[in-house]
């Protein structure tokens, strides 16, 4: 797979250090957290339609008169 560009490096800004944040959790704490995360973005994303569906059902034009 691919590694894509970091928006950071295409901005040219390098983080100077790590947020005092990121170990107010232990780390298997932190990794149980974001994989909870990551199964509700994907139960999410899966449950919501693609773009086509959603403008036919939402934004479609309605069909010309004769």
């Amino acid at each position: 797979m691919e590694r894509k560009p970091d928006a950071i490096r295409l901005q040219n800004e390098v983080p100077r250090g790590q947020d005092p944040l990121a170990d107010a959790l232990p780390a298997d704490e932190s990794r149980d957290f974001l994989a909870h995360l990551r199964e509700v973005i994907g139960k999410t994303a899966t449950a919501m339609p693609t773009q086509a569906e959603f403008i036919a059902r939402h934004c479609a034009a309605p069909p010309l008169a004769d």
